[in-house]
């Protein structure tokens, strides 16, 4: 009886800090947002890119991308908080001349 109540206890914890997290995405987000954790029931766009050398096709392929204005969100310990200038616009993943993965990081409190 004891464990069933202190895992009782637990679950409605950590559904009130789901409960809180989800409002602070609300607040950053607004209205129309969608909690995603498998992308394979939602088709991402795909490019056709070419590589082209005196305007002959020389490689072909295409490439899965993330639309615009996409939000992740991750968790950041305070030593890599401290190592991670938030302040900053990185750029993860491939691409960058073509403007692709240009990430900025901001702190939910």
């Amino acid at each position: 009886m004891e464990i069933s109540v202190k895992l009782g206890q637990v679950i409605e914890e950590a559904a009130s800090v789901v409960v809180v997290v989800l409002a602070k995405f609300k607040d950053v987000l607004g209205e129309h947002y969608a909690v995603v954790n498998n992308f394979d029931h939602y088709p991402l766009p795909v490019l056709a890119r070419n590589y082209l050398v005196d305007g002959t096709s020389k490689n072909l392929w295409y490439e899965e991308v993330v639309p615009h204005g996409s939000v992740f969100y991750t968790i950041i310990t305070p030593d890599e908080t401290n190592a991670l200038n938030m302040e900053e616009i990185k750029q993860i993943g491939g691409h960058a001349s073509i403007g692709c993965g240009f990430t900025r990081f901001i702190e939910l409190n």
